[in-house]
């Protein structure tokens, strides 16, 4: 099993250097981009399932959850989204910028979205996991009563 970061992917929150974003404050190019990456690769998965149907595959999107999270952290029990919680959280995304010892670090990570400027935090990334976990589980079920 392989589990991909994809970091926020399109739900990339604007700071100094970006311009164009929609409401949300979201880069809208990129959730453009991103929402077609993971159409792109529900094609090239579910043609490979067709190719070698005793693969097992699942994909899990990681953008719509995290969008979401992201769209309304307050729901999600955090307090900020829109930076993260190392150093400046617009720009440090290395271990030698950004660790628990960076000047500016918080330190409550737990109430942030985003960790650095764009890997989702340990709390966020237990929500994503969860939801993960969740979405295996009823597959799983849904699968088991079709062949009952």
């Amino acid at each position: 099993m392989d589990l991909t970061d994809r970091g926020r992917g399109g739900v990339l929150w604007r700071n100094g250097r970006m311009k164009r974003y929609h409401e949300r404050g979201c880069v809208s190019r990129l959730n453009t981009d991103a929402q077609q990456f993971n159409k792109k690769i529900n094609l090239a998965a579910a043609q490979l399932q067709k190719q070698y149907p005793d693969l097992k595959l699942v994909i899990f999107d990681v953008f719509k959850p995290l969008y979401d999270i992201v769209s309304d952290p307050k729901k999600n029990g955090f307090i900020e989204a829109t930076r993260g919680c190392c150093g400046t959280g617009t720009v440090e995304t290395t271990s030698l910028l950004c660790n628990p010892e960076s000047i500016g670090t918080c330190s409550n990570s737990s109430q942030y979205v985003f960790w650095d400027s764009v890997h989702p935090s340990q709390a966020a990334n237990q929500i994503l996991a969860d939801k993960y976990v969740k979405s295996l589980k009823l597959k799983k079920l849904n699968q088991s009563s079709v062949s009952t």
